[in-house]
């Protein structure tokens, strides 16, 4: 028996927000313009908030992200030439952290989408590539989906049979010479995100607003909290300077 011990974790509600004006001729005469125009302000309104999901400040209305909360699991990757195989055992460090600290395992490994170019990249010294679809490949490095690569999919391959997702909010002007990125291991069963159900991000129309130049104001919002911080060692983040991801 054990009394329970709780520590204050803010969530703070945070508020994410846009609009834009669209002609009253556009919208009556075009062709499904209001729709797309709204489809665009939700997918925006989604961008936004997976940037402060991942790297927000905490302060000025933003979420804490993942790469500001404290306490979590650093691998430091330093390496002038980076290469795959000089970057795997950071890789299966991450993961294994997370299985150390935390006692259960990364569900996904995030990263920028040139960094999973740049690994599909690689080949032997056969010039055979380290990464193949499916299972054909002896000793494959990682196994790439067997769809094709597409930025929207959930995972685009696997790393030690953990997914990889690709995320183009991770940031790549990190570090001393601002020119990093980072690699993310996590059990994000551990990070915690709440919006309205089935509602956000909330859209609307305003006809009154503008209507003296016969615009039409569209609006997308919605209210979130996120926290990321409950179990920090749930959390692996590689950083360093083998982490400025080579021209291909």
């Amino acid at each position: 028996n054990s009394d329970l011990d709780d520590t204050l974790l803010p969530a703070p509600v945070r508020t994410i927000a846009g609009y834009t004006d669209v002609s009253r001729q556009a919208i009556e005469r075009g062709v499904m313009v209001q729709s797309l125009v709204l489809g665009d302000l939700a997918a925006d309104y989604n961008s936004k908030l997976d940037l402060q999901l991942i790297n927000g400040s905490g302060a000025s209305g933003q979420h804490t992200g993942i790469l500001n909360v404290a306490s979590i699991n650093g691998i430091t990757y330093t390496d002038a030439s980076p290469t795959i195989p000089e970057l795997w055992p950071k890789l299966a460090d991450a993961a294994g952290q997370v299985m150390g600290q935390r006692f259960t395992g990364p569900t996904a490994f995030a990263m920028r989408s040139n960094v999973w170019a740049w690994i599909l990249a690689q080949v032997d010294t056969a010039g055979r590539p380290l990464v193949e679809p499916g299972t054909v490949a002896v000793n494959p490095i990682a196994v790439a989906s067997t769809r094709p690569v597409d930025y929207t999919v959930t995972a685009v391959g696997s790393l030690f049979g953990v997914p990889v997702v690709l995320d183009n909010n991770i940031p790549n002007n990190l570090g001393a010479g601002t020119n990093e990125t980072r690699i993310i291991a996590a059990d994000f069963r551990d990070l915690i995100l709440m919006e309205d159900d089935g509602a956000a991000p909330m859209q609307m129309r305003f006809d009154d607003v503008l209507s003296g130049t016969l615009q039409v104001r569209l609006l997308a919002y919605g209210y979130s909290a996120f926290a990321a911080g409950r179990q920090p060692k749930a959390i692996s983040v590689i950083s360093g300077t083998g982490l400025v991801v080579p021209a291909l």
